[in-house]
């Protein structure tokens, strides 16, 4: 999990895969996006800005059907991944990803965390085996940056609609635990 700048062990390891799976599946197959956020920081594992996030009763994910037909969902998972399959009739609609961007990167800067630490920051107790002024680095942190792409959406006989997604990745500090 993480939370409040922290990453920490806890429940719900796997939702946001899931999340993005299905948010995906939904993105491609041209379905309404009523609601969703990208993780507040970068994870390699996801598409940049292409991925969702969920936290029970804040932060949820939702796709409206928005064809006269029904849709099934299907999820599945194996020792590596999951697989989410959009079953429907979408009249022939189409979409993809176009015009994906990067800018304004925020370089990873180091924080000094002066011992003792949390047990969120320092959960091996590192602080204990340090003198004064001695530090280790305890995690390491990821840049931030601006993402932006288009959904296109083509429908047999109508003209091609576009909508334009962005997201800002917080940048991560390196934590440094410094000894007293």
């Amino acid at each position: 999990m993480f939370a409040q700048g922290e990453f920490f062990d806890d429940y719900g390891g796997g939702v946001s895969q899931l999340a993005t799976t299905t948010y995906n599946a939904a993105f491609f197959g041209g379905y309404a996006d009523v609601t969703h956020q990208p993780h507040t920081i970068y994870i390699t594992r996801y598409p940049q800005g292409r991925e969702a996030t969920v936290n029970y009763g804040v932060i949820d994910l939702q796709f409206r059907d928005n064809t006269p037909h029904g849709i099934l969902i299907r999820a599945y998972y194996g020792a590596t991944s999951v697989t989410v399959t959009l079953y429907g009739d979408t009249d022939g609609r189409t979409a993809h990803e176009e015009n994906r961007s990067t800018s304004n990167p925020v370089p990873v800067a180091d924080q000094h965390i002066q011992c003792p630490a949390s047990k969120l920051v320092d959960p091996n107790n590192v602080c204990a085996t340090l003198a004064a002024g001695e530090t280790a680095q305890v995690s390491t942190g990821d840049a931030g940056f601006d993402v932006a792409f288009d959904r296109v959406i083509d429908s047999p006989g109508a003209p091609p609609r576009r909508e334009h997604y962005t997201w800002h990745y917080t940048m991560l500090p390196n934590q440094i635990l410094v000894g007293r």
